[in-house]
């Protein structure tokens, strides 16, 4: 299988990628569309030494792209038997728009980022998955935590949630390699309150 599975599609897919990507993010959004799109679930891949020759990727950089996917469920490994394809049950293949039968407006929409070919996964814009959601677990850990132990945490007197904080400054660094602290970071209850904090800085910072 290593053999024969075409390295064509991942190739296209890395060179559509943003640049303004990290390398790593890349490599993990390609090889994602490559596995839903085009290999069989169970291909074997190549070696990450012949993938990263083939990418032009140090290893360590395939590899952090690798990590994440693991985690996902989109690719396997075993000890000393290579890196496997596989399709988590939540996802389905998806299609390529035919950008030549749209408007020059849409072709321009496609191209942010809100508008990636990957609709799934964390922080994706206007599409939570609200029917994998665990609304009885979540009931069962809110009344858990939030209630008996620590009531602070219903407050947002110090500018949000400290792990959920730390986690959107590691997805800014990663996805955006937009560097900043978790002080520079508030959690609003909503997003009126967010647009409402943004104009009132705005109007400030004009004053």
């Amino acid at each position: 299988m290593p053999d024969t599975l075409p390295l064509a599609p991942l190739l296209e897919y890395f060179s559509l990628q943003p640049e303004r990507l990290g390398k790593s993010v890349r490599i993990e959004q390609a090889l994602r569309l490559a596995i839903l799109n085009d290999w069989p679930e169970g291909s074997r891949l190549p070696a990450h030494r012949i993938l990263c020759s083939y990418l032009g990727v140090a290893r360590d950089t395939l590899a952090q792209a690798m990590r994440v996917l693991i985690e996902e469920g989109f690719v396997i490994t075993g000890q000393g038997q290579g890196t496997w394809t596989r399709r988590p049950a939540s996802t389905r293949p998806t299609r390529s728009l035919d950008t030549a039968q749209l408007s020059l407006r849409a072709n321009k929409i496609l191209k942010a980022h809100s508008a990636s070919t990957i609709q799934s996964g964390a922080f994706m814009p206007g599409i939570p998955d609200i029917t994998q959601f665990p609304m009885a677990k979540w009931r069962e850990l809110y009344a858990s935590v939030t209630v008996p132990r620590n009531v602070l945490l219903l407050s947002y007197s110090g500018g949000g949630y400290g792990p959920l904080k730390r986690a959107i400054r590691d997805f800014l660094w990663r996805w955006r390699r937009l560097a900043c602290d978790t002080d520079q970071i508030i959690i609003t209850d909503g997003t009126h309150n967010g647009i409402e904090l943004c104009a009132l800085a705005w109007i400030l910072h004009k004053t």
